[in-house]
């Protein structure tokens, strides 16, 4: 009887691969079912998060709501006739945020409301000019063409590069003229940084010259952001309810300018409620009083004997 053959090297070799990658199969098999268990449980958390969102974003807004309530909302219509006329004598430069974020409604109702706006500011003597930003190149338009209008709502499809434009509208300010510059957005900025270089010079150099936001955001999106606001002492209460602000409101909100000055603003409102938003601001600044502004360096009196 002959005794059976030892088994070959090869074949040891063979077998211990074949428990090794069993093993392995097994581990891996374990491995794949505890991620399964964690994603299903991250899918749960993510539904949770997201509800909870939704409900401190509507939140957002009935704390906005009060906010803009208790302030008070003004007109342009309601100007008193001193207030009314300075529209006349006044230069009004509408910002537009052409980027590919505010396509849809808030490009649309920004559109339409400036339209309106611009109509009614030029037929009493304004000069009123619109562009749209985002792009390296600014993009101004007529915007009481109701042709250009529809073309304009295209955007520009582009970032949120806000600096260029902003550069462009203060190279052209005048020290003396009345200039109001409202920008609208819906809160995306890339290069806030420069945009608060450029404009805490501009304040400096052109105290007559104001900048204010109408940011527009959407009551469906979780995301939407806190303002400054008014008074910047508001941005308190929403990081209070957990709700971030946006890079635009962020950059308002700590802009540094000339203390006599009333600082920048913003305003934060959905899409639809545009052109009252607009027209608001505009009407508080034409309700201000205007800056006084010194053209020729004073000169101290010397006193009598010297």
């Amino acid at each position: 009887m002959t005794a059976p053959k030892k088994p070959t090297n090869e074949v040891n070799q063979i077998i211990r691969l074949r428990d090794e990658f069993s093993q392995r199969a097994r581990k891996e098999q374990d491995r794949a079912h505890d991620l399964e268990n964690q994603a299903r449980q991250a899918r749960q958390n993510a539904q949770e998060l997201a509800r909870q969102a939704s409900v401190m974003n509507e939140a957002y807004h009935l704390i906005q709501r009060d906010v803009q309530g208790a302030m008070g909302s003004m007109k342009l219509d309601e100007l008193s006739k001193k207030d009314a006329a300075k529209i006349g004598k006044t230069r009004f430069v509408f910002l537009v945020d052409g980027s590919g974020s505010m396509n849809g409604r808030p490009i649309n109702n920004a559109i339409d409301a400036l339209g309106g706006i611009a109509g009614k500011l030029a037929a009493q003597g304004a000069k009123v000019e619109t562009i749209l930003f985002g792009d390296k190149t600014p993009f101004p338009i007529d915007i009481q063409d109701t042709d250009i209008r529809e073309r304009a709502k295209k955007g520009l499809n582009c970032g949120t590069d806000m600096v260029y434009a902003v550069d462009s509208v203060v190279g052209s300010l005048k020290k003396t003229e009345t200039t109001h510059v409202i920008v609208v957005s819906d809160g995306d900025l890339f290069d806030g940084d420069k945009v608060k270089e450029s404009l805490e010079k501009a304040f400096v150099a052109f105290p007559k010259a104001t900048l204010d936001v109408v940011q527009l955001s959407d009551r469906n999106d979780y995301r939407a952001q806190a303002p400054a606001s008014y008074n910047s002492g508001y941005a308190h209460h929403f990081k209070q309810a957990g709700v971030s602000q946006t890079a635009m409101a962020k950059m308002i909100e700590t802009l540094q300018g000339p203390a006599v000055r009333i600082r920048p603003q913003l305003s934060d409102v959905v899409a639809e409620s545009a052109s009252e938003a607009i027209g608001s601001m505009l009407a508080m600044r034409l309700s201000e009083k205007a800056a006084n502004v010194n053209t020729k360096p004073t000169v101290k009196k010397q006193a009598p004997g010297k």
